[in-house]
């Protein structure tokens, strides 16, 4: 038992050992955008997005593959489309296919007559080794513009890109949907909204099952906040449809506490799991402070309610912005993006947490590169260690090459360098929580509510059906807040979340 135990023992710690590494490819004089990241069994990586040069040439996608630790640049291969001069991919979708990977792309120009641009929505297919198959777009440009953000490869072998439409006069901004043959050739193209007038943009593509397929999208509407000042708000709206765009089901988020979320994905431990932006701490005095708007990630069941919710609540003038998120091997996830400390000081942030939404990690990258660092997506290598890609400027390196495509590798504590530790403290889920002393007052309330606490933490107000209303910072001693005005009257559920990962819950009983 002693030697299998060692043997155990000696796996994991294999597991959790590899390279580390961070990288950027100034391999020519383009500014680089790099989104999407593959690894491939030839322990190579394949990047895929767009490049600008800085002498006033167009963008172009590329593709770019590396060795393993990103050290060598094995080959780069442009595509450009024949007709349009700016084409961009940089919050595109990458799908892995039989021979090759799809890529949603939007590709613009400057248009007649003066309308400024025009936008088309547009489908790249790559070959195995990153060089452009096709850049097909369905977009007629005499009647209106519009925006690929994410595509799916479908079991039955067809293509579907998401996006939105947009009229001339900006008036009209439905959702869209269009599916093609594996030559990109069009079958047909849907459009949706819900609310007239507001847009409406598909955000996410995932498969259920051989016949419906899972689509995020978010409508935006503006909540006025004073006559000098306003704000959107991008409110989920989650929808199944079959294989020829027929809604079969969809649930839409109309409180707008969930703002600036459309991406909702199939979660392999059951159910989904969606991420976005919350504004259910908005405190109207400071419009614009980051800190109002944390980023979240939360599971759904298959009903589309709520299980739980994780933001990433900040300080005053830092705010974190979510790229990507991924699920990992053990049904956990990974979240990569940006921490701004302003005055606009940007750079590379992920975090990982388990399948319960416990944040194992929360970590920044600071030390290299220097200046604005932005991580877009990240993989799990076999070994367990993670990749990350987006992009970086190096002042080191000359002026007209300031950015490049930034690849880390670090293993799955986040670490940069072997047998470091965790920085983000474990919130584990069902610790005991004696030791939390929670007073919620006046209970019954109108919506003004005292919450006093021995610690400090996060509040959740749920209502019965277990969807959360709202999430606000606690502090230790006393906090005020307000709910959510026009909630319908009733029980709700306090869900507190400690700092060192206690959590308890109250009842709170709302009348105003």
């Amino acid at each position: 038992m002693k030697i299998l135990n060692l043997i155990v023992c000696l796996i994991l710690s294999l597991q959790t050992q590899g390279q580390y590494f961070t990288s950027l490819q100034p391999g020519d004089t383009t500014n680089d955008f790099a989104s999407n990241i593959v690894w491939r069994p030839d322990n190579t990586l394949l990047i895929l997005s767009n490049a600008i040069k800085l002498t006033g040439s167009p963008y172009k996608l590329f593709g770019l593959v590396t060795n393993a630790d990103a050290s060598v640049q094995l080959s780069k291969h442009f595509i450009q489309s024949d007709t349009f001069s700016y084409s961009y991919g940089y919050t595109g979708t990458i799908r892995a296919l039989p021979s090759g990977y799809l890529m949603d792309v939007t590709t613009t120009a400057p248009s007649t007559p003066a309308n400024g641009y025009s936008s088309q929505a547009t489908l790249a297919k790559y070959d195995s080794q990153g060089a452009p198959v096709f850049l097909r777009s369905y977009t007629d440009t005499n009647l209106y513009w519009e925006y690929g953000w994410t595509c799916l490869l479908l079991k039955t072998g067809a293509y579907l890109l998401g996006g939105e439409r947009q009229n001339f006069a900006q008036t009209d901004n439905p959702a869209m949907l269009w599916k093609t043959d594996t030559s990109g050739n069009l079958l047909w193209a849907h459009q949706y909204e819900i609310e007239p007038g507001n847009r409406t943009q598909v955000n996410s593509l995932d498969t259920i099952d051989d016949n419906r397929i899972l689509v995020g999208l978010f409508s935006r509407s503006i909540v006025y906040t004073n006559p000098a000042h306003y704000y959107y708000s991008n409110q989920p709206w989650f929808v199944i449809v079959d294989t020829q765009g027929t809604i079969l089901r969809d649930t839409f988020y109309s409180s707008g506490r969930y703002s600036g979320g459309g991406f909702i994905f199939k979660d392999k431990a059951g159910g989904y799991f969606h991420y976005g932006t919350l504004d259910s701490v908005f405190n109207p005095n400071y419009i614009d402070e980051p800190a109002n708007f944390p980023p979240y990630v939360a599971h759904l069941d298959t009903n589309f309610r709520i299980d739980w919710l994780t933001s990433f609540v900040t300080d005053t003038g830092i705010a974190k912005n979510i790229w990507a998120v991924k699920q990992l091997h053990d049904s956990g996830y990974i979240v990569v993006g940006n921490y701004y400390d302003y005055p606009m000081h940007i750079i590379g942030w992920a975090a990982r947490i388990n399948k319960y939404g416990a944040i194992i990690w929360d970590n920044i990258y600071p030390d290299y590169p220097q200046y604005d660092a932005y991580l877009v997506d990240a993989i799990e290598l076999p070994d367990h260690n993670i990749i990350m890609v987006g992009t970086a400027k190096d002042v080191t390196l000359p002026a007209w090459r300031d950015y490049d495509a930034w690849i880390l590798g670090v293993d799955s504590n986040g670490c940069e360098v072997n047998g470091c530790t965790p920085t983000g403290t474990p919130n584990i889920v069902g610790k005991a929580s004696i030791n939390i002393n929670l007073i919620v007052y006046p209970n019954p309330t109108a919506g003004n509510v005292n919450v006093a606490s021995n610690v400090g933490g996060i509040l959740q107000i749920c209502n019965l059906q277990g969807q959360c209303l709202a999430e606000y910072r606690i502090s230790e001693g006393l906090t005020n807040i307000n709910l959510p005005y026009q909630m319908p009257s009733g029980i709700l559920f306090g869900k507190f979340y400690a700092k060192d990962g206690s959590r308890t819950s109250t009842r709170i009983v709302y009348q105003p």
